[in-house]
């Protein structure tokens, strides 16, 4: 069997262009999984505390009322790592803390995975915890 230039090139793209759609599909297998993982956590808020579970059900952690004090505080949210003050927001926020002091400019992404605090900022969520730590 002959190979021409023609016919090796355009296998060349076939192939290339296969090698990027595997990637791109790599990619995005990826992305879907962080999302299920890491971005769809979930909270049950009872009366002694509050339980963080990973978006596969897992417990990650749990905060009772009891061990934590509790505070309306401003928090900055700093979106996809841009430090221009037109893509920053700042937020009343409920936030559950122990063993540390709370200071003017808290931003979230210094504390989003800390154990000592626990940042809430979805409206139902701080109903639903005020019911019981009022």
């Amino acid at each position: 069997m002959f190979f021409t230039y023609e016919t090796a090139y355009f296998s060349d793209v076939l192939i290339l262009i296969a090698i990027i759609m595997g990637f791109m599909l790599f990619l995005l297998t990826i992305s879907v999984l962080y999302f299920v993982i890491v971005l769809r956590r979930k909270i049950c808020i009872t009366e002694d505390g509050i339980m963080l579970y990973s978006g596969l059900g897992k417990i990650i952690r749990e905060y009772r009322y009891a061990e934590y004090s509790h505070v309306f505080h401003k928090i900055t949210f700093i979106y996809a790592n841009v430090n221009a003050s037109g893509f920053d927001r700042t937020s009343e926020c409920l936030v559950l803390y122990r063993d540390m002091e709370l200071y003017e400019g808290m931003e979230y992404r210094d504390y989003w995975n800390d154990k000592n605090i626990l940042i809430i900022q979805n409206p139902e969520a701080i109903a639903e915890v005020e019911k019981y730590i009022s």
